[in-house]
């Protein structure tokens, strides 16, 4: 039956992995035009996978995506929305083990993974323009996507996003230190909403002075950090780590949790490690960044992705 319902509307799944996704510099301050840099994280991903038996929480997200798609991409169609629809009739679905709501692009993932399969491509489409595509598709889950997340996982490789000009890259051996500091992720074991996050910034971006303190002073700390990344200027990275830590307790305090808040700044304080968001914040997974092998804190859970910033994928 599988077999007559793929030849009937004409699909292929593919098989591989579409990994989960770190931004490292860029949260929020992508929405208003700054640089950004997002890394694959392999160790989260899904792939294409058969049930007899579909769950309700899938039919119901499809259903809702579906209905979406149609009304919204409508007059420039981009999907083949048939053959997407025979293939969830067929029992297919994306078998997933990122964590939903905790900052590494579930969302993007699923995105990701449906353009691949049923997106109606050329052999002349740019990254932009199939980050406008992925834009619209993510717009479903957060009201205002970037079209960031589902990039990376489509592509699979590092991007880095600068005056909307989206380069793929590796790191450069470069300055006086090699040695990249240790970096974590810390599970606040929290889960939030980005949709909701994202319209709280707008209206806090509202007041002329918190404007003044993004825009004027911290936007410009973001360029900075990303140029010192892309050269793997590592100590100087770190330095700009703890000044982006210091001025998102400022900037974004109501997206810590207040026992995370706590955690930063000791961190800052001691200068024994530094805290950072990753993603929209609010819960879900927060950056922890040490030149120290090892981080004693009160029910620290975190996955060392140190390896994962120093083995990127080149063009």
């Amino acid at each position: 039956m599988t077999d007559q319902i793929a030849k009937k509307y004409s699909f292929s799944l593919p098989q591989k992995l579409y990994p989960a996704k770190l931004l490292l510099t860029g949260e929020y301050s992508v929405l208003n035009g700054s640089s950004a840099v997002l890394i694959p994280l392999p160790i989260f991903g899904a792939r294409w996978k058969k049930m007899d038996n579909l769950r309700s929480d899938w039919r119901d997200l499809l259903s809702g995506f579906l209905s979406y798609l149609r009304k919204d991409t409508s007059e420039s169609p981009f999907l083949k929305m048939k053959s997407m629809e025979g293939a969830f009739e067929a029992g297919y679905f994306l078998d997933s083990n990122v964590p939903q709501g905790c900052g590494l692009g579930s969302s993007g993932v699923f995105c990701a993974a449906i353009y691949d399969a049923f997106g109606i491509k050329n052999q002349n489409e740019t990254p932009m323009q199939v980050r406008e595509r992925l834009r619209l598709m993510e717009n479903f889950f957060h009201g205002k996507s970037s079209g960031l997340d589902p990039l990376v996982s489509y592509y699979n490789k590092a991007v880095h996003l600068r005056s909307e000009e989206i380069n793929f890259f590796q790191t450069e051996e470069g300055g006086a230190n090699n040695y990249i500091p240790n970096v974590w992720l810390f599970d606040s074991g929290k889960k939030r909403s980005t949709a909701t996050l994202v319209n709280s910034f707008n209206k806090h971006l509202e007041d002329p002075d918190n404007r003044k303190c993004f825009f004027n002073e911290y936007m410009p700390i973001i360029e900075k950090v990303t140029h010192h990344y892309l050269k793997g200027e590592w100590e100087e990275w770190y330095s700009g780590i703890k000044e982006i830590s210091r001025h998102q307790t400022k900037i974004f305090k109501p997206m810590i949790p207040d026992d995370i808040y706590e955690l930063w700044i000791k961190g800052l304080q001691s200068e024994s490690y530094y805290m950072k968001l990753c993603g929209a914040g609010g819960g879900g997974f927060f950056y922890l960044f040490s030149k120290e092998q090892e981080v004693y804190l009160p029910k620290f859970k975190g996955i060392l992705i140190t390896e994962y910033l120093s083995s990127l994928i080149a063009d």
